[in-house]
C-alpha cells in the first residue's frame, strides 16, 4: 500500500532579482518585482524560515517519504500565499509491477509505451543525420 505523499501546494512568491549589468541611470531605472508560482509537495519542517517543495517523490510502502527529487527552498518572508491543491489519487499505483515492494532508482524499470506515430529517439537522430548536407574540403 503506497502512503500518501506530503501536501500538494501552489506557492505564490516574490523572488529576489538583480538589475541589468552595467551602469544604471537611477532616474530612468524602474525595477519590476519578479513574481513566481511554484507547485510541489511541501516538505514541512525541513529548513527553518523556508517553505520547502519537491516536484518528485518516490512511492513506497514506508511510513515517511524517504526519497525525493530536487528540493526548492523559498524564504517565508517572500511568500505571498499558499494554496493547497487537490491531492492526486495514488490508490491505483501498483508497486508489484516493478517487481518489488519499494522500487529504487537503481533497480526498477518502467515499461515504456511510446505515443503513436512518435519514433524512438535513435530513429529521430538517424533521420536528422541523414538530412544533413556535409561538405568535404
Amino acid at each position: 500500500m503506497i502512503k500518501v505523499p506530503p501536501r500538494l501546494v501552489c506557492v505564490h512568491w516574490t523572488d529576489a532579482f538583480d538589475s541589468s549589468n552595467g551602469w544604471i541611470t537611477l532616474k530612468e531605472y524602474t525595477p519590476k518585482a519578479q513574481y513566481v508560482i511554484s507547485v510541489g509537495f511541501m516538505l514541512e519542517g525541513m529548513l527553518s524560515g523556508h517553505i520547502s517543495l519537491t516536484g518528485s517523490w518516490m512511492p513506497s510502502d514506508e511510513e515517511e517519504m524517504s526519497e525525493s527529487g530536487m528540493i526548492t527552498h523559498i524564504p517565508t518572508g517572500m511568500v505571498n500565499k499558499i494554496v493547497e491543491l487537490t491531492q492526486p489519487d495514488f490508490s491505483s499505483v501498483d508497486l508489484t509491477a516493478y517487481g518489488e515492494t519499494s522500487p529504487t532508482p537503481q533497480s526498477h524499470s518502467m515499461p515504456l509505451s511510446p505515443a503513436l506515430d512518435y519514433p524512438p529517439y535513435e530513429e529521430k537522430v538517424q533521420r536528422a543525420t541523414n538530412r544533413l548536407k556535409v561538405r568535404h574540403r
